[in-house]
């Protein structure tokens, strides 16, 4: 038997001298099985979705749809989660994104930037979007996670 190891604190991947812990809880099951999504875990997949790094087996899960030419949508449910405006266009994702949330959201932000600092994204996907940024002449943060930002805002008060 070996002596025990004298404790250690924890460290916090990629910490800044001091390290912060957050606790990210991915989903829950109920007594009859039942999965519910956590909503840090969904944001994830939407930032992923925005950036065009979500894949299945190295194909877009979101692929374009031609805009309805006859006229807008008459409700959300109608709208294609990713519509082509100009037929001749060629697909693109995002370099980077912003969000405008409420404040109270600050801590479900920094649960979504947890989750993709641990995701190991597809890297055909990372290949072809940096070719694509290069062709534009941008280069685009080599973290997942750094090309997400926020504008978090007060509520107003009622």
């Amino acid at each position: 038997m070996r002596r025990t190891a004298p404790w250690q604190p924890p460290t916090e991947t990629a910490a800044r001298r001091h390290s912060v812990f957050l606790d990210v809880e991915l989903w829950d099951d109920d007594k009859d099985g039942n999965r519910t999504w956590s909503c840090p875990l969904l944001a994830a997949v939407w930032q992923l979705a925005r950036l065009g790094l979500l894949r299945n087996e190295g194909e877009p899960v979101l692929l374009p749809r031609p805009a309805n030419r006859r006229g807008h949508p008459r409700s959300w449910d109608e709208l294609a989660p990713l519509t082509q405006l100009n037929p001749a266009a060629a697909p693109f994702c995002a370099y980077r994104t912003c969000s405008v949330l409420p404040a109270r959201f600050l801590p479900v932000e920094h649960a979504v930037r947890i989750i993709l600092d641990q995701t190991d994204v597809d890297h055909g996907a990372v290949q072809q979007i940096a070719a694509r940024a290069h062709t534009d002449g941008i280069t685009p943060p080599d973290s997942v996670a750094d090309r997400v930002s926020y504008v978090f805002c007060a509520e107003p008060s009622r």
